[in-house]
């Protein structure tokens, strides 16, 4: 039941505070931004608040939206500077309670009537420790990698210790939080990532030798864009009369440490004409509409966005059984899943589609009309805000 007073709630409704590790343009704070602007739109009956670990590229877009503060828990923060050199003078503890009282003077000390951390992640649990206690939930992005990689024993501990509610991006997060780590399942309720599809998909009834086949992400081990590269290679092997475009967008460009692996492996393959990485991207939709295909090359993925952008987009989808994109792929019949790691296997499938365009097309308007139907944003805001209601009466 709601515990914060009405003094600290002047509309009289509930507060609920979304806890959040940043604001980089990626998968689960993306899906925060989307939901807040779907309850701009339509009132979800309650409050919100964002409080953010650390700043990043959305932080104006939240502020548009909703209450927004920021711990400053980055590396590179004032505040971190000044706890070591506390740290320096009176040892670890002394570091720690400057960084957390820091800390506490920007977020505030404000009650709310529900913590909703925004993902399993070490800067949310961080933020869990700091502000006042209250009933708590989490919206859980992640599979093995994010739980066992991303967070300590403690973490652990202390996050499944507090959460009386999980909503599960697909039900692949669901299984892995109730078998891996004993989460009650009634307390876990599944409901994809939202999506902003394209009022009409774009037109790709020509037909020419041209295949544009896209991938997106952040380029770490879980995405593997370097088995996007050798994709590319074996497509290339199978069907050497086809014109291929591969292109990644999210990470490979710039300071990003997997750069030069990625550069040297196009090398190596002898695919500059063929793959190219371009690096974050405000709004990808030229990319969606310019491209043919949508590959994910990714081991391990709850929830892909990238994935569902696409469908929506009319882009049939080739992946690896390795999370939520199959469950995309299986409701809306909108494309191939491959046994990881059958990479061979994936450049089949994808020279396949390049050479049936009715398939694609097919396969595609299948996917925009699911994602449509059970995934746009209006309708997944929707979905979570009555699940919160829900928490909210608990």
């Amino acid at each position: 039941m709601p515990t914060a007073s009405s003094a600290d709630r002047p509309t009289g409704r509930p507060r609920v505070r979304f806890l959040a590790h940043g604001a980089e343009r990626s998968g689960p704070p993306i899906v925060l931004l989307r939901l807040l602007r779907a309850w701009r739109a339509s009132d979800p009956g309650f409050d919100t608040e964002v409080v953010l670990a650390r700043p990043g590229g959305l932080r104006p877009d939240y502020e548009q939206l909703s209450e927004v503060r920021t711990a400053r828990l980055d590396l590179r923060s004032p505040d971190r500077r000044l706890g070591r050199v506390a740290g320096r003078l009176a040892g670890p503890t002394a570091e720690q309670a400057v960084l957390r009282s820091l800390s506490l003077r920007r977020i505030g000390n404000q009650p709310a009537d529900l913590l909703l951390l925004n993902g399993a992640t070490a800067d949310g649990v961080r933020l869990l420790r700091m502000v006042p206690e209250a009933p708590t939930a989490l919206i859980g992005h992640e599979l093995s990698t994010g739980w066992m990689g991303n967070l300590d024993r403690e973490d652990r501990r202390l996050l499944l210790s507090r959460i009386r509610a999980v909503l599960a991006v697909s039900g692949a997060v669901r299984d892995y939080v109730v078998d891996h780590h004993g989460v009650d399942p009634e307390m876990v309720t599944v409901v994809p990532p939202p999506v902003d599809p394209p009022d009409s998909i774009p037109d790709r009834s020509s037909i020419d030798d041209r295949c544009v086949v896209l991938g997106g992400g952040v380029a770490d081990w879980r995405k593997a864009p370097e088995l996007f590269v050798v994709t590319a290679y074996h497509c290339r092997r199978l069907a050497p009369e086809i014109d291929w475009q591969f292109r990644w967008f999210g990470g490979g460009t710039g300071d990003d440490p997997a750069r030069w692996p990625l550069e040297f492996e196009v090398a190596r393959l002898g695919l500059s004409d063929v793959v190219t990485f371009s690096g974050p991207l405000t709004d990808p939709a030229r990319e969606f509409a310019n491209a043919d295909i949508l590959l994910s090359t990714a081991k391990e993925d709850a929830a892909p966005l990238v994935t569902a952008e696409a469908a929506g987009w009319g882009l049939p989808i080739v992946a690896f059984d390795s999370g939520g994109v199959t469950e995309l792929i299986a409701e809306g019949s909108c494309g191939t899943v491959v046994e990881y790691p059958d990479v061979v296997g994936l450049a089949q499938a994808i020279v396949d589609l390049a050479r049936q365009p009715d398939r694609r097309r097919a396969l595609g308007g299948s996917g925009a009309r699911q994602v449509r139907t059970t995934r746009s944003s209006s309708a997944v805001a929707s979905a979570v805000a009555y699940w919160i209601r829900g928490v909210l009466d608990s």
